[in-house]
């Protein structure tokens, strides 16, 4: 699930079944392509990333379910260096 200020999406993959979904809409996407960029993206990612309190600032959550595996990052005002890549794989999904 990525929500970023007042727009949530959210991503679904079974890859047992090389299943995609975006929004709960089935998509015709590599589930094993994406997993693969995604956690090439998203390793070493601290959990937390706060940078200076402003009114007006953006913010994104990103939550991550697995059987086995869980990892919530969050973000207000600050985001990880590489955060654009990730942002450029979702706009490739979404």
């Amino acid at each position: 699930i990525l929500k970023s200020n007042f727009e949530v999406n959210k991503i679904e993959v079974d890859t047992a079944k090389n299943d995609f979904f975006v929004n709960n809409i089935k998509k015709n996407i590599n589930t094993f392509d994406f997993v693969e960029k995604l956690s090439k993206i998203i390793l070493g990612w601290k959990n937390e990333y706060i940078g200076p309190q402003v009114i007006d600032g953006e913010s994104f959550i990103i939550e991550i379910n697995d059987r086995q595996f869980k990892k919530v990052i969050t973000g207000f005002n600050a985001f990880p260096q590489n955060y654009k890549k990730l942002l450029n794989l979702l706009s490739e999904v979404i």
